[in-house]
């Protein structure tokens, strides 16, 4: 796995390698994900993120932020080319100390997650430690296991904005996950899956937002308190902080960037 510049600053580049038939290896194309408004990028699959061992999981984008501790996760370098898993118990990845997104209008989370078959509330990501309870918190989880809200059902949340269900069936595979959350105008709330825009259980293709966004550490696979922990893969994290919402072409580019490695089309 490399990364290479190709002398734009604002893209990154994923060289991903394959398996031929007999054996060798070939590289499947290069593609840029967008680093513009990029605050946090940490890859399993990059050594500058992650070196193979240790608890520290590096944040490697350009604009800085806190690096993140790794408390049980464990690496894994053949599943998805580099990736943690999560016992779905107690294990848990979290900022060394918090990510301020008070400045920022709206925030796109985009996620490799390859949730395991079991009765479980996968919670892949919270800034905060609980959404329900301090003011701006935001987040997403994976549902596999027929509570509430809805089974089978992907579900996010916004401080104020409530709840939202994501009309799109969990899978037992590698998928990436985006998320679109915002504290300007009504109903920003937007989900993506695999570079495509998908409807709330409501039919809309929007959710009510919050109003803020806060101060607080970001928690990978379990909310702080071992509460819904996930059981599965997380292979990246990359957030972006900005003024106006992520446009639906570089969502999708950033998808076809990383889809080979997860085995998706």
């Amino acid at each position: 796995m490399s990364i290479r510049s190709l002398g734009n600053p604002s893209v990154r580049y994923n060289a991903v390698m394959s398996k031929t038939g007999d054996g060798a290896s070939e590289p499947y194309p290069i593609h840029p994900y967008i680093t513009t408004d990029l605050i946090l990028d940490v890859d399993a699959s990059k050594s500058s993120s992650y070196g193979g061992s240790g608890t520290t999981w590096t944040n490697i984008a350009s604009g800085g932020g806190a690096n993140f501790t790794i408390d049980g996760a464990t690496y894994n370098a053949s599943e998805g080319d580099g990736s943690f898993y999560f016992d779905g118990v107690n294990d848990i990845v979290y900022s060394a100390s918090n990510y301020d997104l008070s400045s920022h209008n709206y925030i796109f989370v985009d996620m490799a997650f390859k949730a395991a078959n079991t009765t479980q509330i996968h919670l892949v990501f919270e800034h905060s430690q609980s959404w329900n309870s301090n003011t701006g918190g935001f987040g997403f989880a994976v549902h596999t296991d027929g509570n509430n809200p809805d089974a089978n059902q992907h579900h996010s949340n916004h401080s104020s904005g409530g709840s939202a269900n994501w009309n799109a069936t969990v899978d037992t595979g590698w998928a990436v996950y985006g998320c679109q959350f915002a504290k300007t105008g009504t109903n920003q709330r937007k989900q993506y899956m695999n570079g495509q825009l998908v409807n709330f259980t409501t039919g809309l293709a929007y959710a009510g937002n919050g109003s803020t966004f806060g101060d607080y550490a970001v928690y990978l696979g379990m909310r702080y308190g071992d509460v819904a922990p996930a059981k599965g893969y997380i292979g990246y994290c990359r957030v972006y902080g900005s003024s106006s919402e992520l446009p639906a072409s570089t969502i999708l580019g950033n998808y076809n960037a990383v889809k080979e490695r997860y085995g998706l089309s």
